[in-house]
């Protein structure tokens, strides 16, 4: 079984900031948003982002 190649990705100074404050112990940015993106819920998100729309356009 060949290895998982690693990459980088571009993102803004606040966002690395932001998953930093989450990385516990020695714990990686892959382990973090590995567990992040896990617990994501992409239809839950949109969801959301109606209610939130709806409750401002009142």
């Amino acid at each position: 079984m060949a290895a998982d190649p690693w990459t980088s990705m571009t993102i803004k100074k606040s966002t690395y900031c932001r998953v930093k404050a989450c990385k516990r112990g020695g714990e990686t940015f892959d382990e973090v948003l590995t567990a992040m993106s896990e617990q994501y819920d992409p239809q839950s998100a949109e969801l959301s982002e109606k209610r939130m729309e709806a409750s401002q356009s009142r």
